[in-house]
């Protein structure tokens, strides 16, 4: 089949096409930071509860969710040919930016979500301006207490949902690095954070079978119906 300029242009117009900064990062806090106060400089504070809304608004950057099927090398039939054949599923950690406020907050939202996980640091009481334990416990929390769910939707140019990545018992691995330099004159922290999860789905992505009697009339495979994608047009 020969490449029709026309055809692709009328493609084009007919299902449209996605941008990469239409989007959304909703994060559901998980329980151990319920009802909890993160404190910023000059005695700032923000309650857990609107910590959602504050980092959906500054979310500067993310990646979506990545699956690998991991596969190993078979012979076809037994000697011979190889052929790769899926065993498993991984899912890789995702990673997203975000924009600090000058108060700190945020920054320290991460690092409190990251001791819960695992306590690593001694605990700080705002209040007195000191620690309240000369040392950490280094034991872990346990998952269903630190873990969470998280949202990634994707939105098309008018702002209707398009996908929505649902990942399950999502939290912190890690906080990266933050350069930080006298020549950044017009920078601004980024304080990138990587998010692992026990795995994800994507909205509506399911396939629906043909009718059953359908199917025993015909040796041919089964037909499936393709989510419609008439929002894009």
């Amino acid at each position: 089949m020969t490449f029709d300029i026309n055809s692709f242009c009328a493609e084009l117009q007919q299902n449209g096409y996605l941008k990469p900064h239409d989007y959304n990062l909703s994060i559901t806090l998980p329980s151990i930071l319920s009802g909890s106060s993160i404190f910023g400089s000059s005695g700032n504070s923000i309650t857990s509860g609107n910590m959602n809304p504050l980092l959906s608004m500054r979310i500067n950057e993310c990646r979506s969710p990545i699956l690998t099927l991991t596969a190993s090398d078979v012979n076809r039939y037994g000697i011979g040919p190889v052929q790769k054949m899926p065993h498993n599923a991984q899912f890789q950690d995702m990673w997203i930016s975000i924009i600090c406020d000058k108060y700190g907050m945020i920054w320290n939202f991460w690092h409190v979500w990251l001791n819960t996980i695992f306590s690593f640091s001694p605990p700080y009481n705002a209040s007195a301006g000191s620690v309240n334990n000369g040392y950490a416990s280094y034991t872990s929390e346990y998952k269903a207490n630190y873990s969470t769910s998280m949202m990634l939707t994707v939105y098309d140019q008018i702002a209707n949902t398009v996908l929505e990545f649902i990942m399950s018992m999502a939290f912190p691995i890690q906080m990266r690095e933050v350069a930080l330099s006298w020549n950044s004159q017009n920078e601004i922290v980024l304080l990138n954070i990587d998010i692992s999860y026990k795995d994800y789905t994507i909205s509506g992505s399911s396939l629906t079978s043909a009718a059953t009697a359908s199917q025993n009339s015909t040796n041919s495979p089964p037909s499936v119906s393709i989510p419609s994608l008439s929002f894009l047009s």
